[in-house]
């Protein structure tokens, strides 16, 4: 039986660390092994809550300075040792049978590359989302996969690991690495990822439109091949999400006026 390592990334988490180690540690699929990677945190009652830590034989605890996540991600899955990968960030939380159904889908299909699902936001916003598929050129334009999919750990050798250059994007780049590289992406059509929204996250940052900016150029640079080869259908999707956006602003405005 495949070892899938959940890999945790925290960086001054510690409020909402015990909901994510529960859900990794209490995942159907037995050969789990939980990486938690403490990204150099300075915040005294997350250093003192993984001081706390009680130890567990699933669990393995690494320590480094402070680089960003993809950083700490990296280093985490060189120092794990399975064959499928979760990376989970500290504030999230995954439910129980999501290994062992994903796992299923990477043993039936040596083509499928990763393996996302529907997933549910809470915390400052609520919501749910439920996306068809993961593939080209839809993904150029948005990125629907989970951060918290189910790969093979050969795939993610095989694109190079995360960009530290894309903080915040990270896993969008990596799930076009994969698809350019000729593997599948299989969403998984019910709820098994929990995504917490809050304020000062990492993701917040990249709303800052030079930020924004920034990345996107990069990512742009990193798949030239791929945006090039589906430039017409990704101008296309563009003005399509630019004209939903803009019917949706007009029907909030008419909301408020009535």
């Amino acid at each position: 039986m495949p070892i899938v390592s959940i890999v945790i990334t925290c960086y001054n988490l510690g409020a909402y660390l015990q909901e994510a180690l529960q859900s990794a540690l209490q995942q159907t699929y037995p050969a789990v092994e939980v990486v938690l990677i403490d990204d150099g945190s300075t915040e005294q009652a997350t250093i003192e809550i993984l001081d706390a830590l009680i130890p567990h034989p699933q669990l393995r605890v690494l320590r480094t300075q402070n680089q960003g996540v993809a950083h700490a991600r990296n280093y985490a899955i060189n120092q794990s040792k399975g064959y499928y990968v979760l990376p989970l960030d500290a504030d999230d939380r995954i439910l129980p049978t999501y290994v062992e159904q994903a796992v299923a889908v990477l043993e039936r299909q040596p083509e499928v590359g990763f393996v996302g699902c529907h997933y549910r936001i809470f915390g400052e916003r609520t919501g749910e989302y439920r996306p068809q598929a993961y593939e080209l050129p839809d993904m150029l334009v948005e990125n629907v996969v989970p951060i918290a999919s189910v790969y093979r750990r050969t795939c993610w050798e095989e694109v190079g690991g995360y960009c530290a250059e894309l903080n915040s994007i990270e896993d969008w780049d990596i799930w076009i690495g994969m698809l350019e590289c000729g593997y599948r992406g299989v969403v998984l059509p019910e709820i098994y990822f929990e995504y917490r929204t809050r304020p000062n996250s990492n993701l917040s940052h990249i709303r800052d439109p030079n930020v924004y900016e920034e990345r996107m150029q990069r990512l742009y640079q990193r798949h030239a091949q791929v945006y090039h080869q589906y430039r017409s259908e990704v101008l296309a999707l563009k003005d399509r999400q630019f004209a939903q956006m803009h019917s949706y602003a007009m029907w909030q405005e008419q909301q408020v006026k009535n």
